[in-house]
């Protein structure tokens, strides 16, 4: 993986909308400044989703108004490697903004990877095809038709975890897996 993709969250609790909504958009600026002084553009910061919702109480079966809670989620792509990630963490982590942080590994140019994998899986169908074509002493004539299936897994590790604690730990990803499949239907002469 070459880019990590870092979520960070901002939760705010009250018994008026407007001061949570506010109170929400405050911890937001604390953590973009926070993340300017470590080089990071503002802009590079996008909003993926901003609730507020109504809580209630139950007590003795009776369902009360307890106020709000006003969710932001904020994401930022950045490179993967540690010496990148480090200091972006370390900044969110000790911004007075106390976020929740989730980060995700992922390729930045996951089309052209996806392609290079279809094109592997076609070459290694037409080399399966010429193997058992040989082995039955038949010869291999021309494609007929090709069903691409398109199952794409990528399993990626998520680091979900409360803005406290050093991120001076080993932050080395593992590897992005991707595979595809493509089934191909040959003319045996």
């Amino acid at each position: 993986p070459d880019t990590a993709k870092l979520t960070m969250e901002l939760r705010e609790e009250g018994a008026e909308h407007a001061a949570v909504t506010a109170a929400c958009g405050a911890r937001a600026e604390l953590l973009l400044s926070a993340l300017e002084k470590a080089g990071i553009d503002r802009k590079e910061v996008r909003t993926l989703s901003l609730r507020v919702d109504a809580r209630y109480e139950t007590t003795d079966g009776a369902r009360t108004f307890a106020g709000y809670t006003a969710v932001q989620r904020l994401q930022l792509l950045c490179g993967a490697d540690a010496g990148t990630l480090a200091p972006i963490l370390e900044a969110a982590r000790t911004s007075d903004a106390d976020p929740l942080l989730s980060l995700d590994y992922t390729v930045r140019d996951l089309q052209s990877y996806r392609a290079n994998l279809l094109s592997l899986a076609v070459e290694d169908a037409a080399d399966k095809a010429a193997i058992i074509a040989e082995a039955a002493c038949v010869p291999l004539g021309r494609l007929l038709s090709v069903t691409y299936a398109q199952p794409v897994a990528m399993p990626m590790r998520t680091l979900r975890m409360a803005a406290r604690g050093d991120f001076g730990a080993d932050l080395t990803p593992e590897d992005v897996t991707l595979s595809d499949e493509v089934t191909a239907v040959y003319e045996i002469e």
